[in-house]
């Protein structure tokens, strides 16, 4: 059996967040451990894990979930919110309806609704062999309605961004021109609120202003969980003891 690397802090709701090494949210992480029980592991299929992907065809969707679960479990956590900021909140919401443990979602600058073309071309046009795992995933995703399983999700649902994200003289607009986040999150914003989402705008903050912005994030992530799901911090079978 693979072992997979995980560090957890904090007591409280559980949240996890995948990272796409061992450094990724670190701040955020143990800023938000202060009021949540928050794991941070490493899947399999990130490419600084060593998984090797080149044979396969097909995302291995019940091999990362049953990993999932094994870290949950090795961290003593019952159910869990799945959490993260860009490329990890596209893991974090691809995973989140099709885990049955999980049972919120809180995804900072990236359009969870979609449409994923745009993230699926520019991977498939980076010809880079670590991108295949990826590739397999927005293939898959593509297949899928997620909204019945979003709506489904009876724990805390937030999407933040920043309102520059994307836009010119943000590097993600140089970066990737055609993502667009501030604005395809802007658009989206019914469509998630009909969903349960609370969307919060992170003003003139850009993609990376807002991944630097622990300070500013954590407690607005927390404050939101706090308002409109503070019973879930009461149910002690969550989290661990």
């Amino acid at each position: 059996m693979t072992d997979l690397w995980y560090e957890a802090a904090g007591d409280g709701l559980a949240v996890v967040l995948p990272a796409r090494n061992r450094d990724e949210h670190a701040d955020l992480a143990r800023t938000l451990s202060a009021d949540h029980r928050v794991v941070r592991y490493l899947p399999r299929d990130m490419p600084a894990s060593g998984f090797d992907a080149s044979e396969l065809d097909e995302y291995p969707l019940d091999l990362v979930v049953t990993d999932l679960h094994r870290v949950a479990d090795a961290a003593g956590l019952g159910d869990f919110v799945l959490a993260g900021y860009s490329g990890t909140a596209a893991y974090a919401a691809f995973l989140a309806p099709v885990s049955d443990r999980a049972v919120g979602l809180v995804a900072g600058g990236f359009p969870v609704l979609g449409p994923h073309d745009y993230w699926l071309e520019v991977l498939e046009s980076s010809g880079s062999p670590a991108a295949h795992t990826s590739v397999l995933l927005y293939r898959a995703w593509a297949e899928r309605d997620d909204r019945p399983g979003l709506a489904a999700l009876t724990g805390p649902k937030i999407v933040y961004y920043g309102t520059g994200d994307g836009e010119p003289g943000c590097a993600m607009h140089a970066a990737m021109p055609g993502a667009t986040i501030a604005c395809r999150l802007a658009a989206q914003t019914a469509d998630l609120s009909d969903l349960g989402f609370e969307v919060i705008p992170l003003a003139g903050l850009d993609h990376r202003g807002v991944e630097a912005a622990v300070d500013v994030v954590a407690p607005t992530i927390t404050a939101s969980i706090k308002e409109k799901f503070g019973h879930f911090d009461d149910q002690s079978d969550r989290t661990s003891p």
